[in-house]
């Protein structure tokens, strides 16, 4: 049976010199910001946007993700994500992604979404998509879906950090990417260097003057970052994936 070629979707940018990092090497949070771009792109077209879901009183939020990197892109690099939806697990969404640079593989992705009642802020069904999201279900770039990361008994270091304004998305919650970016900061060059791909967990939305303390632990095959609110409840969990 052919399938619909519109539940696929390419997606290509350049990376600038703001996506970079000081390793001279592409920023986790920018490869983030692709993906999401490449998502949002592909649910407008599949009728499920923005705009579509404002009227519907619903939005998207991402619960979780993992991505598997050979080698980040360096400054100037253009891009190509490949992105498709993969049906559905319980109360999740399913997206893969593939990326590539100059006809080379150098990403593998999957991410699981939540369809949120804006008025009560509550899960809503995944059952009213379109039969498009469903399409390419035994397509994966990677097919088990993004896993739970514990939260370690004790941590090595932490990072205080206070999300501002420029922090927010047009919801006025903090950025997914932003989370990475703190993760990041708080691991070490060590770290940095042997990470070769990264699992998030996004467990509670945090707004503007939310003061946050970032907490790592690190052991050989992973760092595992956990950002808590005052109250000491995890908001956001980062497991980067060391070689």
């Amino acid at each position: 049976m052919m399938k619909n070629s519109q539940s696929v979707h390419d997606y290509s940018t350049e990376l600038t010199s703001i996506e970079i990092g000081a390793d001279l090497r592409v920023k986790p949070s920018a490869v983030a910001n692709a993906l999401q771009e490449a998502a949002r792109k592909h649910a407008d077209l599949l009728g499920w946007g923005v705009e579509t879901l404002q009227s519907k009183k619903l939005y998207w939020v991402l619960a979780r993700t993992r991505v598997e990197i050979t080698k980040r892109p360096g400054y100037a690099s253009e891009i190509n994500i490949k992105t498709w939806p993969k049906g559905t697990a319980g109360r999740y969404a399913l997206r893969d992604f593939t990326g590539s640079v100059q006809g080379k593989d150098f990403l593998r992705a999957t991410s699981s979404w939540v369809l949120v009642d804006a008025a009560t802020g509550r899960p809503s069904t995944v059952d009213q998509l379109s039969d498009l999201f469903s399409e390419r279900a035994n397509e994966h770039a990677l097919e088990v879906p993004a896993e739970k990361i514990a939260i370690p008994d004790e941590f090595d270091s932490e990072l205080a950090v206070e999300p501002m304004y420029s922090d927010l998305d047009v919801l006025g919650h903090v950025n997914n990417a932003r989370y990475l970016d703190w993760a990041w900061s708080a691991v070490t060059p060590e770290v940095r260097k042997k990470t070769k791909g990264w699992t998030v967990n996004y467990t509670k939305e945090v707004k503007a003057g939310q003061c946050m303390t970032v907490k790592v632990k690190s052991g050989k095959s992973e760092s595992v970052v956990v950002g808590f609110d005052e109250n000491q409840k995890p908001a956001f969990l980062v497991s980067f994936h060391l070689e």
